[in-house]
């Protein structure tokens, strides 16, 4: 029988292991649970220790037997060394982080909740792409405005200077401060341009 002392020492390390954030599960040889904590009873597997302690893990969940997550657990029992991954559980379709140890007669895993991230990683990938594709709608509107405005800007300034160097003499000074408006605000329009397109390049720049 424990001592007073052993039993005092076991209770303390449930304790700790109780405490911790993450889930702790033992297996022995034969994927039988030995052993967890109750973040593992509640994040994890959602049963009672009760209703999982000394039975094979395949008999409360046989998703797992030939499940690609489960997998992990066997390469670092067969190869006999830790095995660190990430994988959505079969159990309930949500992000884990694992990490399990092949000791002497049985496997420590510990297992960490991590949905909450992967969920904010792929709402990112998304906003990533979506951007991507902003960026190309506006690459192509920076085309647009390049090519297809300036060519009738050029022929705004161009057919003003044309007036008023061939027919310089039948304009009258209204007439020809008209036609420097004209000049001077498809200039500025032009610029403005040249502003927007550089604008759009900072845009993209990283």
């Amino acid at each position: 029988a424990p001592t007073t002392d052993q039993t005092r020492t076991a209770a303390r390390a449930n304790e700790i292991l109780d405490s911790m954030t993450d889930g702790y599960v033992v297996f022995d040889d034969h994927w039988r649970v030995v052993q967890l904590n109750r973040m593992a009873e509640e994040t994890i597997f959602n049963k009672s220790a009760k209703e999982l302690l000394g039975k094979v893990i395949f008999v409360n969940y046989p998703q797992l037997e030939h499940s690609a997550y489960f997998e992990n657990y066997r390469i670092a029992r067969k190869e006999r060394h830790p095995v660190h991954f990430e994988a959505k559980s079969d159990i309930s379709g949500e992000w884990f982080e694992g990490h399990a140890y092949p000791r002497a007669n049985h496997l420590e895993v510990y297992i960490r909740n991590i949905h909450k991230r992967k969920m904010a990683e792929e709402a990112l990938r998304q906003y990533t792409a979506e951007l991507e594709a902003a960026n190309v709608e506006l690459e192509s509107f920076s085309y647009s405005v390049s090519h297809d405005l300036r060519a009738p800007l050029r022929s705004l300034d161009g057919f003003s200077l044309a007036i008023l160097e061939d027919y310089n003499d039948k304009l009258d000074d209204q007439g020809r401060e008209y036609i420097e408006r004209i000049r001077s605000a498809s200039q500025l329009m032009g610029q403005l341009i040249d502003a927007l397109l550089n604008l759009s390049r900072v845009i993209r720049a990283e």
